[in-house]
């Protein structure tokens, strides 16, 4: 008993040490991903609707040119629920997507992430780019997006 008390306090105690450094690495990631998605966007604004948070990019400081909307879509995949940064246009089509958390089986949904080199974008989430949102669909389900082998659950969370 008294080493479960020992363990657990332990536990408890490098919890609440690495609680606020992960926050801000996690924080950090979404707003490398904002401006991934929007890079033309200078300014953000949250905005608000059908209890739906969203940013609103503009191109200037009087904020009078509105370049698109950044959005954070959560997907139940495989093994996590995944959470992608999507920009969108003022036409409502995908400026890009960056996946920022996902936890899926390593070797077949957790290919969503991986480039080929470091100097590229991840193939999966590249055949987002310019897809206007009203057909966002694996081609399992008649859409244009290549499901990952063996991770259609894992393609179908991204693309939902």
């Amino acid at each position: 008993m008294a080493y479960g008390i020992i363990a657990g306090l332990s536990l408890g105690f490098i919890n609440n040490m690495t609680a606020p450094k992960i926050a801000a690495q996690e924080e950090a990631a979404r707003l490398a991903a904002i401006s991934e998605v929007m890079p033309d966007a200078q300014f953000f604004d949250p905005d608000t609707a059908d209890e739906i948070e969203y940013l609103v990019g503009y191109s200037d400081s009087s904020k009078s040119e509105v370049v698109g909307y950044v959005i954070t879509a959560y997907g139940s995949g495989f093994s996590s629920t995944i959470r992608t940064v999507v920009g969108l246009r003022p036409d409502f089509s995908i400026t890009a997507i960056e996946i920022v958390y996902q936890s899926e089986t390593p070797g077949l949904g957790d290919n969503a992430v991986k480039s080929p080199s470091p100097d590229q974008e991840p193939p999966f989430e590249v055949q987002f780019d310019g897809k206007p949102i009203d057909n966002i669909k694996v081609d399992k389900d008649g859409g244009p997006i290549v499901s990952l082998t063996g991770a259609t659950v894992t393609s179908r969370a991204i693309a939902n």
